[in-house]
């Protein structure tokens, strides 16, 4: 195995599940840490917690490593995130994280020799997971206002137009916004990334062939041996994950409404974003 850990890196709900769930698969165990927003947005309760968390955040977003992809203007310090890393992150161990793309960061994990999956997926199934999701789990910062839309249509509305009131707890990105910052990820030369579409597989929508060239991707990247990759691809769909939904390809074509469809595809252009390359695969 590597001499450092991995990092399971995804705009949320684009696949974490299925990286980590290979990695396992591997051999790798967990870290005790997600590289996340987590890191910087506790619950109120957490008096201490919230503290350590003061005393590491950067002031100005433009001074330290962003990795909150709700907050541009939180950050943490370079020298933690590193001492972080090379503390919990050690061979053999797997980290899930939803960090956003930056020059800063890309280049930290070149300098340390940090290796990073990057799953990605089509943002219209993105959204409409994402949306399903934070219904589902009361304990999300942003479950309450979901809740309170009077449909979907709505919800979907406030995902894509993001929310900018409340603390740091609530406060929501425009979807299209963060998902662009989140995908150039796979611009990166160094980082390996795979598309959902492709790994998940016959039993989400795919084909077993577009999964085993994705895996054999992941496995030559992590210098791993081709072994067992058949008992891999079977248990790869995993439904049992706490976070996955349905696991499907093309579920926004039953679950988003025309009207609110129109509004994504302006959205997608202004992001200079395309969904052909997923639909493609479909």
């Amino acid at each position: 195995m590597n001499s450092k850990g991995i990092i399971a890196n995804s705009f949320p709900k684009s696949g974490t599940h299925i990286l980590t769930q290979i990695l396992f698969l591997l051999g790798y165990t967990q870290a005790d840490t997600h590289l996340s927003r987590s890191l910087l947005v506790y619950g109120s309760r957490n008096i201490i917690r919230n503290i350590k968390v003061h005393g590491r955040i950067e002031k100005r977003s433009n001074n330290g490593l962003l990795i909150d992809i709700e907050n541009k203007d939180r950050a943490v310090k370079e020298n933690w995130f590193i001492s972080h890393v090379n503390n919990k992150l050690t061979s053999g161990k797997y980290s899930q994280g939803h960090l956003p793309y930056s020059e800063k960061l890309d280049e930290m994990l070149l300098c340390n020799d940090v290796k990073m999956l990057y799953i990605h997926r089509n943002p219209l199934d993105v959204l409409v997971s994402l949306k399903n999701y934070i219904l589902k789990k009361k304990n999300y910062p942003n479950h309450k206002m979901l809740v309170e839309c009077k449909n979907d249509s709505e919800r979907f509305l406030l995902l894509i137009n993001g929310n900018n009131e409340g603390d740091n707890r609530t406060l929501m990105a425009p979807f299209f916004e963060k998902y662009k910052m989140s995908k150039r990820w796979v611009e990166c030369d160094l980082i390996c990334s795979v598309k959902f579409e492709k790994i998940i597989g016959s039993k989400g929508g795919g084909n077993s062939n577009d999964q085993k060239a994705e895996l054999l991707k992941i496995i030559k990247y992590l210098g791993e041996n081709e072994r067992d990759i058949e008992q891999i691809q079977h248990n790869i769909y995993n439904p049992k994950s706490d976070t996955f939904h349905k696991g499907i390809i093309g579920q926004w074509r039953k679950e988003i409404p025309i009207k609110i469809l129109d509004i994504c595809n302006q959205k997608l252009e202004d992001a200079n974003l395309s969904v052909d390359e997923y639909i493609a695969t479909t």
